[in-house]
């Protein structure tokens, strides 16, 4: 990146660690699991993951016991997840987006193993395509927006109930986490317009340096001027859709 974009540049996405940190820490604290392997695709943001999770596995008490990759249109990956099983993994670290997920989900099923699915964040059509296939035995990352209904009481659910209702009423049961997104940016533009008196594109830029703190529907954002990735504190929670039924573990 050059510093000169980065100025302008920010984001409202939360740093990739946070997704592995989430399904590591799940496996510790609820689960007996103690190997587990790694499928990746090659794309870029995947690659990354990939190399977060491959460095942080043993912070969490847990040992890799494979790594392996597919590409995005394979229509079987049963020889990667045998692999990652005969190695001893309880548990598949599902990194990458799309219909390879619910692939994936069939594969184990096919197979007759008891191996933990853990899937990343992605669209909810994904995630309940790949929950039919293999039920309480895949869990994945999910951002708030996602999980609104059975958020607890508190000021993020309370920023998203803001946004749902819009949402649904012109969507219905798209996924609500991109919108949220472009919701929390928008509104924090406008906040940045008010406490800075200006919507002048240098000010606006200078003014979004001093916002912190600022509630929207994908978390708490603060930013500053070295961190330009505002959500500095892991809003992700785990969800399972178990008989249809979506929950937070």
């Amino acid at each position: 990146p050059q510093p000169e974009q980065v100025k302008w540049a920010y984001s409202m996405l939360p740093p990739p660690r946070f997704e592995t940190e989430t399904r590591y820490a799940y496996l510790k604290e609820k689960t007996q699991i103690k190997k587990v392997g790694i499928l990746h695709d090659p794309s870029p943001y995947a690659m990354l993951q990939k190399n977060i999770a491959e460095k942080t596995v043993g912070e969490y008490g847990l040992e890799l016991v494979g790594i392996e990759q597919y590409k995005q249109d394979d229509a079987d990956l049963s020889a990667q997840i045998s692999k990652l099983a005969a190695a001893g993994a309880g548990a598949i670290l599902k990194i990458g987006i799309g219909g390879a997920t619910v692939t994936v989900a069939k594969n184990i099923k096919q197979l007759g193993l008891k191996t933990l699915l853990l899937g990343g964040t992605d669209d909810l059509a994904v995630q309940k395509s790949a929950a039919e296939a293999l039920g309480a035995q895949f869990v994945f990352a999910a951002a708030p927006a996602q999980v609104f209904d059975v958020l607890p009481a508190g000021p993020l659910k309370a920023e998203i109930g803001k946004f749902a209702p819009l949402w649904r009423a012109k969507h219905g049961e798209r996924d609500p986490y991109w919108g949220g997104k472009g919701w929390d940016a928008l509104s924090l533009a406008v906040e940045a317009i008010k406490k800075g008196s200006s919507a002048n594109g240098e000010k606006l830029r200078d003014t979004v340096e001093t916002m912190s703190g600022f509630q929207g529907t994908g978390g708490v954002y603060n930013f500053s001027v070295t961190v330009h990735q505002g959500i500095t504190a892991n809003p992700m929670v785990i969800g399972v859709i178990d008989g249809g039924v979506l929950k937070v573990q």
